[in-house]
C-alpha cells in the first residue's frame, strides 16, 4: 500500500484518496480483526517519515498513542485543516449540474463534496438524492423524478442514467437538433398559454390550447417542430408590425422618405405599373361615399364581389356604396 506522505498528500482530495485505500486495504486483509498493537505498526508502516514524525508529536496521551482509530483522526485534522462544516453544506447544497456536464460527473461531484459535510451514512443518501432531484439541468428527468413515490438514491441514480443513455441513442439516430427542439418543446409546454390571457386564449377542437409559430421564439421556428403533449401547434401567418411601437415608427418613416424628391433614374414597367395600381387604389378608397360600408371597411379596399353574374356584382357594389 502507498505512504502517506506529508509533502505531497496534504488536501481534501489526496487525504481522502489515501483514506479509501486504507479502508479497503483494512477490510481486503481482515486487519480489524488484528489486535490493537498489530494494526497500530500495520499503520505506521503506511506512513512516510514526515508523517511519522507529526504521529510521534501529536498532541495525545500516551496510552491514545496506540489507538489506531484515535490517530487516524488526528491525521484527517491535520491533513484537511479545521473544515468549517457550514461551509461545506453550503458547497453541497449550491452545486447544481453543469452546462455539458454529464450525470455521472455530477454524481460524482456530489459525492465528493458530501464527504467533508459531516453527513451521517442515511442523511447523507437522502441529501445527495434531494439535490440530484433539484440540481439537474434536463426539466424533463427532474419532473419524471419528481413523480416517483418513495423515491430512493438508487432509482434516481438508476433513472438518471438511463435517460442520459436513451437521450444519447437517439441523438445518434436522429440527430442532436431534432432532439434539442424537442427538448425545448417539452420544457416550455406548459408555459407558452401564459402568452395570452385566458379568457383571450384560443382553443382547439379538442380543447387543447392553439398557439401559432409567430408567438414562440424565432429558433423554434426555424427547426424541427414536432407537437407536445398539452399544446396544439398551428402554423400561420402573424403581422409581427402590428402593435410594435418601433416597428410602427419604422413604417411611417419610411413612407415619408417616399414623398422627399427623387433622383431622375428610369422606371421599368413593372414598377410604373405598381406604383399606377398604389394610386388607384388609394384614390378609390379615398373617395368612396360616407356610409354603412365605410364606417366598417375604414380605409381598406372592398374585396371584390363574389357573386356568379355581373347584374349581382353590380347590386353588391350600390349596396356597399349606399346607392
Amino acid at each position: 500500500m502507498l505512504r502517506l506522505e506529508v509533502g505531497v498528500d496534504r488536501g481534501v482530495d489526496a487525504w481522502l484518496a489515501w483514506k479509501q485505500r486504507w479502508d479497503d486495504f483494512v477490510m481486503l486483509t481482515g486487519l480489524d480483526t488484528a489486535t490493537e498493537a498489530f494494526q497500530m505498526a500495520r499503520l505506521r508502516s503506511c506512513l512516510g517519515d514526515d508523517t511519522l514524525r507529526i504521529v510521534r508529536n501529536l498532541d495525545l496521551p500516551e496510552r491514545e498513542r496506540t489507538v489506531h482509530q484515535t490517530v487516524l483522526d488526528k491525521l484527517r485534522v491535520y491533513f484537511l485543516g479545521q473544515v468549517n462544516e457550514v461551509v461545506e453544506r453550503r458547497n453541497f447544497n449550491l452545486r447544481c449540474q453543469l452546462e455539458g456536464e454529464s450525470f455521472e460527473d455530477f454524481f460524482v461531484a456530489l459525492r465528493e463534496l458530501s464527504a467533508t459535510c459531516n453527513f451521517c451514512a442515511q442523511c447523507r443518501d437522502s441529501l445527495t438524492r434531494d439535490r440530484i432531484v433539484v440540481g439537474l439541468r434536463d426539466p424533463g428527468v427532474m419532473k419524471k423524478l419528481g413523480a416517483t413515490p418513495n423515491l430512493t438514491l438508487a432509482s434516481a441514480v438508476n433513472v438518471c442514467r438511463a435517460e442520459e443513455a436513451a437521450q444519447r441513442d437517439v441523438i445518434a439516430i436522429v440527430g442532436e437538433g431534432v432532439v434539442a427542439g424537442t427538448d425545448f418543446l417539452e420544457s416550455i409546454g406548459g408555459h407558452v398559454n401564459n402568452l395570452l390571457d385566458s379568457a383571450e386564449r384560443p382553443r382547439a377542437a379538442d380543447g387543447r390550447p392553439i398557439c401559432t409559430l409567430g408567438m414562440l421564439p424565432a429558433r423554434l421556428q426555424l427547426g424541427n417542430v414536432t407537437t407536445a403533449a398539452d399544446i396544439h401547434f398551428v402554423q400561420g401567418w402573424v403581422p409581427s408590425h402590428c402593435g410594435v411601437d418601433e416597428n410602427e415608427r419604422a413604417d411611417q418613416i419610411a413612407k415619408e422618405a417616399t414623398a422627399l424628391p427623387q433622383a431622375a433614374v428610369p422606371v421599368d414597367v413593372a414598377t410604373a405599373h405598381r406604383a399606377a395600381a398604389r394610386l388607384a387604389r388609394d384614390r378609390t378608397i379615398a373617395a368612396w361615399p360616407e356610409g354603412w360600408y365605410r364606417t366598417l371597411m375604414e380605409n381598406r379596399l372592398p374585396p371584390p364581389a363574389a357573386t356568379g353574374d355581373r347584374s349581382s356584382a353590380v347590386d353588391v357594389h350600390q349596396l356597399r356604396a349606399g346607392h
